[in-house]
């Protein structure tokens, strides 16, 4: 949580949107960037950092709770809830329309994503991906969806390991991928789009299997 009351955002996004700051995390690791590092590629003093924030920590944190709040507006842009409450009657080439825009703007934030499944496979409490799915326990109106604790759990672990972490896992090994075998990266695209929707269709809604 940030500190104190923000009175100037163009710090605040100075230091949380800084591209050469996300570049920097992403070369020299979550742990191996100090914020003596951060404020001098950011341009500012060590104090007006911790002014804002507590620690790094936090600044992944808001970096985080960025990233959901843009995917929320690119979720209501396109959309997205339309394919998941009318997905029997979806078009194909829609599906594959939607999942691609999501992807494009996953890959826009790569750096920030690397960082984040970097930290979050570390010996640490501190666990990223994890607190991803926390937030998302927040926002979810479990009793609006009436599903049960056991359902509940089972949902969770599906969402996390078979949704979640196949998206980020795509967006920071795709180019690796490509470069090693050889392969276009707009074909990799559209072969993990298709097998993505495929499972989705699979675990969601097996009435579409053939």
């Amino acid at each position: 949580m940030i500190r104190y009351q923000i009175k100037d955002h163009s710090t605040l996004n100075k230091i949380t949107g800084s591209t050469e700051k996300l570049n920097l995390f992403s070369k020299k690791g979550y742990e191996g960037t100090g914020i003596d590092k951060i404020a001098s590629n950011v341009g500012i003093s060590k104090s007006v950092i911790y002014y804002y924030f507590k620690n790094k920590k936090e600044i992944l944190q808001t970096l985080m709770n960025n990233i959901l709040q843009e995917f929320q507006e690119v979720k209501k842009n396109q959309d997205m809830d339309k394919y998941i409450v009318n997905a029997k009657n979806i078009d194909s080439k829609y599906v594959e329309s939607l999942f691609d825009k999501l992807l494009i703007f996953l890959e826009s934030r790569k750096n920030i994503l690397k960082i984040i499944l970097m930290q979050s496979i570390k010996e640490s409490d501190f666990v990223p991906l994890i607190n991803v799915i926390d937030q998302g326990i927040k926002d979810f109106d479990f009793p609006k969806a009436k599903i049960s604790k056991n359902e509940v759990d089972e949902l969770l672990v599906e969402e996390f390991f078979m949704v979640l972490l196949p998206l980020i896992n795509y967006v920071v090994f795709k180019d690796k991928w490509a470069n090693h075998f050889k392969l276009n990266k707009n074909t990799v695209r559209k072969n993990f789009i298709k097998s993505y929707n495929r499972y989705l269709n699979d675990a969601y809604l097996p009435s579409r299997k053939k």
